[in-house]
């Protein structure tokens, strides 16, 4: 058996909560396509003491880890997808019914906003997103949702597009919570 070593470590979200804990749950994480940096959602969702929930942007070095910043407040950012074009990415919010672009503009990473939903229905419960690595559908992304899987693209452009959902109908045993994709 492989034995695994830290080559580095890093407080990721600096401070702890009112009862003097580190409150931090990790919801989602993605690098970067260049590998150079690393995005970490905080659910916090056991938290009671109003931490806000939040994303870490951390640099990856060789054999280093520095925390760049903290975007905040991104309620539950369960997961994240970076796009393949450079460093855009979304987050799921799902407790919130969202979906929010994050990328770095002017050297600064920050909260862009909500991506814009195909027919204005927004999401439903977004949870687990998988992404396409390679091919033609090279940066298409499926979000599971409560009853349909939502389907995104990151464009070379920096913009990410809402091509709509594939709805599964309504009732419990329509009910997707996770996805996956193989090759």
């Amino acid at each position: 058996p492989t034995t695994a070593t830290m080559l580095a470590s890093s407080d990721a979200f600096p401070g702890v909560d009112s009862s003097g804990k580190d409150a931090a749950i990790v919801g989602g994480a993605a690098l970067t396509p260049d590998g150079t940096t690393v995005l970490v959602g905080d659910t916090a969702a056991a938290d009671l003491s109003n931490t806000p929930n939040r994303v870490a942007v951390v640099t990856v070095g060789a054999t280093s880890l520095t925390p760049v910043t903290v975007l905040s407040p991104l309620e539950d950012p369960e997961a994240i997808v970076t796009s393949p074009f450079g460093n855009v990415a979304v987050a799921s919010r799902a407790f919130g019914n969202a979906l929010f672009i994050i990328d770095q503009s002017a050297g600064t990473w920050r909260i862009r906003g909500e991506v814009a939903y195909m027919g204005g229905t927004k999401p439903q419960l977004p949870g687990d997103m998988v992404e396409l690595h390679r091919g033609a559908l090279a940066g298409h992304v499926f979000v599971s949702e409560n009853v349909a899987v939502r389907h995104l693209v990151f464009h070379a452009t920096g913009e990410v597009e809402d091509l709509g959902i594939l709805a599964f109908g309504d009732g419990l045993s329509e009910i997707n919570g996770v996805i996956g994709v193989t090759p």
